[in-house]
């Protein structure tokens, strides 16, 4: 049986998991994928919180589309993922980007899967370390850019003969920015050890090696780091060049946990990442009430209202929003669990309730006269009679002034004022009453 086989470091620091010869095993659940369409984009609102991992399938300009064929494979592939994941630590595991399609009857079946058809034809992507890789990069950054998401990219194109890869990704920011592990679909049938999507264990091993080392693994730091962002201290670790098992559950997630999870020293810690869920924290809920016409958008993709108003959160998150308000309106401040007119700054400590009120951008004054005068308004607008009417900034005090003609009194003020001082309003119709004097 083949074993895995080191590549070297790439430009832009990409680094390479070869894979073994696929033997069999059952694909988990999910069963099915519960998306019916082709999707370009992602998907929105999202049905998850925070920093998300985003699966995209793309293909050449001259391929062949088989993402209704695929996609149920992906999503099993990443279901398995997420069980060994969590078998490694009960207390983390990625968080993929989910979208709340109508009657979905499992976790993976709601995977958000993007398409896209890259701007080049196959030959600019079939030697991913001879300059493949920068060219696919390239072709996602015009689409995929969310610096809150990671896009595991699923390349379904041909792979030159010499080339002896699997999957390919650059050593990732830690922090936020996008960035891209690539899955190279079609290489099983070139080098018959890559293995196939959907059978959860031969190229799935690519997938969560070519992901760790997209979150920011494996650092100079660690003691057992060798071939360029790989570890050398057993080939039972999921980040060892070479391996020879053909069984995902085989493998370890830092053995001894020293080099890039779950270690004491200083340098970057995979378990640290904002793209792992936290399953030993609790799950809080953030709910935007809005009054009048407006959206609110959290800083990490959650919050976006409408339709999103609501959706839990690791517990200790700290989330920001912000209010839009609609054409026609304003912002008026915050109540809940914040208050006054800035963002909205909140730590997920407890299930909490935030209400954005927005009120109208303008209102209307209007003015009615009996008798003979004029009525005249500050700010300018109104010069009863003539223009009785106008609308103001919502914001504005207006202040209205009675004169009366010759030979006539004021004798005061009815509607929106009373009494026969000035007339101080926001909004309304008042009425100026002259009698003769």
């Amino acid at each position: 049986m083949p074993s895995r086989r080191l590549l070297a470091v790439l430009a832009f620091c990409a680094c390479a998991f070869l894979s073994v010869a696929p033997t069999g095993g059952a694909a988990p659940a999910p069963s099915h994928w519960c998306g019916t369409d082709e999707a370009t984009g992602d998907r929105l609102p999202d049905a998850v919180s925070s920093y998300q991992l985003h699966a995209v399938y793309a293909i050449p300009s001259d391929g062949v589309d088989r993402y209704l064929q695929l996609a149920p494979a992906i999503a099993r592939d990443l279901a398995a993922i997420d069980t060994w994941w969590q078998g490694q630590d009960p207390t983390r595991t990625l968080r993929w980007d989910m979208h709340a399609f109508p009657g979905c009857d499992s976790a993976f079946g709601a995977l958000d899967i993007s398409f896209l058809r890259l701007p080049l034809a196959a030959s600019a992507y079939a030697l991913p370390e001879e300059g493949g890789y920068a060219n696919l990069v390239r072709g996602l950054q015009g689409t995929f850019t969310d610096r809150y998401k990671k896009y595991q990219v699923f390349y379904d194109g041909p792979i030159d003969p010499n080339s002896e890869v699997c999957g390919v990704s650059s050593l990732g920011p830690t922090d936020a920015g996008a960035s891209y592990a690539f899955t190279l679909v079609q290489a099983d049938a070139l080098n018959g050890y890559c293995g196939s999507l959907g059978d959860t264990n031969y190229m799935a091993e690519t997938e969560v090696h070519e992901l760790i080392h997209n979150l920011g693994a494996v650092t100079p730091s660690a003691p057992h780091l060798c071939s360029g962002g790989h570890v050398c201290d057993s080939e039972a670790d999921i980040m060892a060049p070479y391996g020879t098992s053909d069984s995902l559950s085989d493998y370890v997630l830092d053995l001894n946990r020293d080099d890039y999870y779950g270690h004491s020293g200083s340098w970057w810690d995979v378990q640290d990442s904002g793209w792992l869920r936290h399953l030993d924290a609790p799950q809080l809920a953030l709910t935007v009430v809005r009054s009048g016409d407006g959206t609110v958008r959290s800083d990490l993709p959650g919050i976006a209202c409408p339709p999103a108003c609501s959706i839990t959160w690791d517990g200790g998150t700290k989330v920001s929003l912000s209010a839009q308000s609609g054409a026609n309106a304003r912002f008026a401040g915050w109540s809940g669990s914040c208050t006054g007119t800035s963002s909205c700054e909140v730590t997920m400590d407890a299930a909490k309730t935030v209400t954005a009120k927005f009120v109208p951008a303008t209102t209307r004054v209007a003015v009615s006269i009996a008798g003979r005068g004029r009525v005249t308004s500050t700010p300018a607008g109104i010069s009863c009679p003539g223009k009785c009417a106008a609308t103001f900034p919502s914001t504005a005090t207006v202040r209205l002034k009675a004169t009366a003609t010759k030979g006539w009194r004021f004798t005061g003020w009815s509607g929106a004022c009373h009494g026969k001082t000035a007339c101080a309003l926001r909004a309304g119709a008042a009425r100026a009453t002259f009698k003769r004097a």
